[in-house]
């Protein structure tokens, strides 16, 4: 599966752009990425969300599935404070639902 990562959910449309790693420590990555979100079929908010995955590496295949995402920050610079609450409780919920596989 390519980039952006889209999911649909009944409230919004959100895109996860392609992650940028900033370090990896064993099995653990932090890592920053784009996302954009449509609630409502109103016009996207472009924002970053950094986080932290643990990882499942499987060295034969190459591959590696981020099994628990968490989120550490985000920031959506043309929304207020409470709708960054609400964007983050937003991306909280799905990304937890969330198993990517990546080369």
């Amino acid at each position: 599966m390519g980039w952006p990562r889209e999911i649909k959910t009944k409230d919004a449309e959100i895109v996860i752009y392609q992650p940028q790693p900033e370090s990896l420590e064993g099995n653990v990555l932090k890592a920053r990425t784009a996302v954009s979100v449509a609630r409502g079929g109103a016009t996207p908010v472009f924002g970053a969300v950094w986080g932290t995955a643990n990882l499942d590496i499987d060295k034969d295949a190459r591959t590696v599935t981020a099994i628990k995402m968490t989120i550490d920050r985000v920031r959506f610079p043309d929304v207020d404070e409470s709708q960054q609450g609400e964007l983050r409780a937003l991306l909280e919920k799905e990304f937890a639902k969330l198993e990517m596989t990546m080369s």
